[in-house]
């Protein structure tokens, strides 16, 4: 440890960590070695029985080597060599015994040719293949019979001398490791020392037979299998050599003699144990220096604390003279005061909405400090904090405010500054208030100075009231600090457009990077006060994240995320898109490759897709917070109407069966009045009960033209109404008959819509939390065009439906219900509603009980019409289309008569029903 300081506590625990480190290696000894770990699974993976395989193999791969080289020679002298080999290779696979004769001319064969073709047939396929072929294949023999310990070893380690690689090994361990040799210095000295007198016995190089250089794949691979065996024999005989030299060098119990002399030497583990056992025994003092250094600290800070008081003793007493002042100060204080009382009795005159309480001055007192006098009548004059209330004394204190600036403008002589800040200023209103500040601010905005105000607030519904009472400027949002950024940020979209223009005049890939940043920054900063407060560190986020984000309460199905303007966003920021990934990889590295084309791309997709898409999803998000927090516009008071008599009981007793079913022809258009009837067999045949139903009667024109005035409607009294179905509303004090539909961005927002066939006649709608109405739906109406009806605008849209007698009247006669299938019936009865019908009636009896009203006709030719039966002479009826659009012409039919053209039979139409109950 030459050289180490070992007061200082870092130090201290470096040669500590050192010593426990050293001392298990030493304890694990030549097993942690790679090398020595290699050579042990290698002589035991080479039993004897492998090492005869091997040598088989070897002894195998050399006499192939050389055959393979005399066939190469052979075919190299003899150039019919190729022509006999394959001829010896046809004799092997085709014929048995010796070779006497061609096969093919049946010809005698020479005896040289019958030896050479002999020769060349005991030589196999190794004859037929080409040298490369064969080297090739002798060399696969010889991965074949190599053990699988050998193939994980590198040639390298194969062909290295083990005691040199062992040696080598211990040195990189304990005298080139930094560690030991900076804290641990002796112990280095201690193994270089043992070094000394380990096993002497080498394993010499093998020989290389580099004769013939076109057998090398093979050579190399004898000489790697040679080695390998070499290896485990020389480690199998002196393994326990250098087992025991180790145990003698490490062993805190053995005594290693020098060569030198007969001097004991330490081992070394008894070399680590004396060190820890030092280090143990200078614990105490190390604790005493390190608590004498913390109280030298200490004193230390102590004086320089004495110094400081005493500097401000000093002070303390160079400012006495001060003191005599105060009495000037109290006066000057309260004789601006005094001149400010009567400005600010002007200012509330513009503020304040008093009734008997009335401002009557400010004054400085000694002991109260600022005193606010009030009266309620004449001189007398109280404390105003004793009786005013907070709104009274809020209007004061702004007052007071203006006062002093309006004081301080008249005393220079001109706004040197004209810029007012406010910071959430709403909390110090009520309703009434608000209204004079705002107007009074809006007059320093239009005054000659032109005065700039700057307001923040967490309350968006203050600025748009505020905006209402005539304050103007531009909004924009301020996001939180993020991970790359330690400021709030003030997201305006003229600010981009402004670092955009310098990008086109620049026209510099800086510029460009600089616009991709603040849209970063832009996208970030919507998306982070959009979501606010949906997650844990929200201000915090990136763009990927904050997408994320978004995905996940999309998909949950929550109001209001599940809006589809959130949808269409997350599809315009799917990372995929290269526009999203120029806006991300803005602050990376990335981004400084990008220039001027990447910077186009993002600034036209960020103002005609991405910038409308965040401001739409802002406002939906913002709105649904105003909606759900503080703003009560649309929470309508609890309906205080009630509802009619409904007759329950009658409307059950009305006579409804399944009859038949009109389907819309085949070739038919969408609400053309054409119809095939058919009518179900008895048994197919189905009662409907309208139990728990009301009837009550239409006074006003908002349901046509399925619904008119007079007619009766049928209410089912359980059951949340569908959207876009006709409803009876309870709504304050007024019964209203509409259609219920449902907000697409606020799902909990009703909007009730009539509808009238002259537009001068619609009534306005009416939109207020869903919970706020008592809705019934309508599922059918009783036509009742007998007698028209005349009601009242500022009345109850539907009434009493004339008790039970009208009832009965209404359905008196009435057959059942036919299935409407198809468009043809639209807009009285849509796809799978009912038509209520009463028996069939003669032609002659229509004309006379039926002008004007919805039938469904037949012609002599069993032609079918559902449609308005119109009298256009004694002898002919026109049936016009329920559709007023004019796309379908009317049917004219004769009256009397057998051809096709002749009205043969009609069913009166009482009514609809748009469901089946339950």
């Amino acid at each position: 440890m030459s050289g180490l300081d070992l007061k200082g506590v870092a130090n201290q625990k470096l040669v500590i960590s050192c010593l426990s480190e050293a001392e298990k290696e030493v304890r694990v000894g030549l097993g942690g070695l790679n090398s020595w770990k290699a050579f042990e699974s290698l002589a035991s993976a080479l039993d004897a029985a492998k090492k005869t395989a091997i040598a088989d193999a070897i002894a195998v791969a050399r006499r192939a080597g050389y055959e393979a080289t005399a066939l190469l020679q052979s075919s190299i002298s003899d150039s019919r060599f190729r022509l006999k080999a394959i001829a010896a290779r046809w004799h092997a696979e085709h014929a048995a015994g010796p070779i006497v004769s061609c096969p093919l001319c049946e010809a005698s064969l020479g005896k040289a040719l019958v030896e050479q073709l002999e020769s060349l047939r005991s030589a196999g396929d190794a004859a037929a293949r080409t040298f490369d072929d064969n080297v090739t294949a002798i060399a696969a023999a010889l991965d074949a019979a190599l053990p699988a310990i050998v193939k994980q070893m590198t040639p390298e380690f194969i062909t290295s001398e083990p005691r040199s690689k062992l040696i080598d090994e211990i040195n990189k361990r304990f005298l080139q490791n930094d560690s030991y040799s900076k804290c641990l210095v002796r112990l280095g000295e201690l193994v270089e020392e043992a070094i000394a007198g380990a096993p002497t016995d080498e394993l010499p190089d093998t020989l290389v037979d580099a004769s013939d250089l076109r057998l090398k794949p093979i050579t190399d691979r004898i000489v790697i299998m040679e080695r390998a065996v070499v290896i485990s024999e020389w480690f199998e005989s002196h393994c326990a050599a250098w087992r025991d030299w180790w145990a003698d060098a490490s062993d805190d119990n053995a005594i290693l003699a020098s060569e030198e002399d007969d001097q004991k030497h330490e081992t070394l583990l008894e070399h680590l144990k004396r060190l820890s056992d030092a280090l143990s025994k200078a614990e105490p003092y190390r604790k005493a220096v390190e608590a004498l250094g913390i109280a030298w600290k200490a004193g230390k800070e102590a004086h320089d604390y004495e110094n400081e008081i005493a500097k401000r003793v000093e002070i303390g007493k160079s400012l006495t003279p001060l003191k005599m002042l105060g009495a000037l100060c109290e006066f000057v204080a309260g004789q601006a005061i005094g001149d400010l009382s009567g400005r600010v009795g002007e200012l509330l005159d513009e503020f304040l909405v008093a009734e008997r309480l009335n401002y009557k001055g400010a004054q400085l007192q000694k002991k109260s400090g600022l005193v606010v006098h009030a009266g309620l009548s004449g001189e007398i004059c109280i404390d105003a904090t004793l009786i005013a209330n907070s709104s009274w004394l809020r209007a004061v204190l702004w007052c007071f405010i203006f006062a002093m600036r309006e004081e301080a403008v008249e005393q220079i002589g001109m706004d040197e500054m004209p810029l007012v800040a406010f910071d959430d200023p709403q909390g110090t209103f009520d309703t009434y208030h608000r209204a004079r500040w705002a107007r009074y601010v809006a007059s320093l905005q239009n005054s000659p100075v032109n005065v700039q105000v700057l307001l923040t607030t967490y309350e968006e519904m203050f600025l748009d009231l505020i905006s209402f009472d005539g304050m103007t400027g531009r909004r924009a949002l301020i996001a939180a600090p993020g991970p790359d950024r330690d400021c709030a940020v003030v997201l305006e979209g003229a600010s981009l457009d402004r670092r955009w223009q310098k990008a086109l005049i620049e026209k510099t890939p800086v510029a460009a990077v600089d616009y991709l940043d603040r849209a970063r920054v832009y996208v970030e900063g919507m998306l982070k006060l959009m979501m606010r407060g949906e997650a844990p560190g929200v201000p915090g986020m990136v763009l990927g994240v904050l997408r994320s984000l978004l995905e996940n309460l999309n998909g949950a199905g929550k109001a209001p995320w599940k809006a589809p303007v959130f949808k269409t966003l997350v599809e315009l920021m799917g990372k995929q898109r290269a526009e999203v990934k120029y806006l991300e990889g803005s602050h990376h590295t990335t981004g400084q490759n990008f220039g001027m084309a990447e910077a186009t791309i993002v600034e036209q997709y960020l103002r005609s897709k991405l910038g409308p898409a965040l401001a739409r999803a802002y406002e939906t998000a913002r709105e649904h917070r105003l909606l759900h927090g503080g703003m009560k516009a649309l929470h309508a008071a609890l309906p205080t109407a009630v509802l009619p008599e409904g007759y329950r009981t009658k409307v059950s007793e009305i006579p409804l069966t399944l009859l038949g079913r009109a389907a819309a022809r085949t070739d038919g258009r969408d609400a053309d009045g054409l119809v095939d009837m058919s009518e179900f067999q008895q048994h197919e045949r189905l009662s409907v009960i309208l139990n728990d139903h009301s009837a009550f009667r239409l006074v006003a024109r908002t349901l046509e033209p399925v619904a008119k005035v007079g007619d009766i409607l049928l209410t089912k009294s359980v059951g949340e109404p569908s959207n876009r179905s006709l409803v009876v509303a309870l709504n304050n004090d007024r019964i209203l008959a509409r259609r219920f539909e449902i907000s697409e961005n606020q799902e909990d927002i009703a909007v009730l819509v009539a509808q009238a066939i002259n537009p001068r006649q619609i009534a306005p709608p009416i939109v207020a939390l869903k919970t706020t109405f008592s809705l019934h739906k309508i599922v059918g109406i009783i036509f009742d065009r007998s007698k028209p009806y005349i009601g009242s605008s500022a009345e109850h849209e539907i009434r009493d439906c004339g008790g039970e007698a009208a009832i009965a009247a209404l359905t008196a006669g009435v057959l059942g219900l036919v299935e409407v299938v198809g468009k043809s019936a639209e807009p009285i009865a849509l796809d799978h509603q009912y038509l209520v019908v009463r028996d069939a009636i003669s032609p002659s009896a229509a004309c006379t009980s039926l002008r004007d009203q919805p039938v469904i006709a037949e012609d002599a030719d069993g032609n079918c019409y559902f449609k308005r039966m119109r009298i256009a002479s004694s002898d002919q009826v026109v049936l016009e289309s329920l559709e007023g659009s004019g796309d379908f012409p009317p049917t004219i039919l004769d009256i009397g008569g057998t051809s096709g053209r002749a009205l043969a039979k009609v069913w009166p139409v009482a009514g609809v029903l748009f469901e089946l109950p339950v």
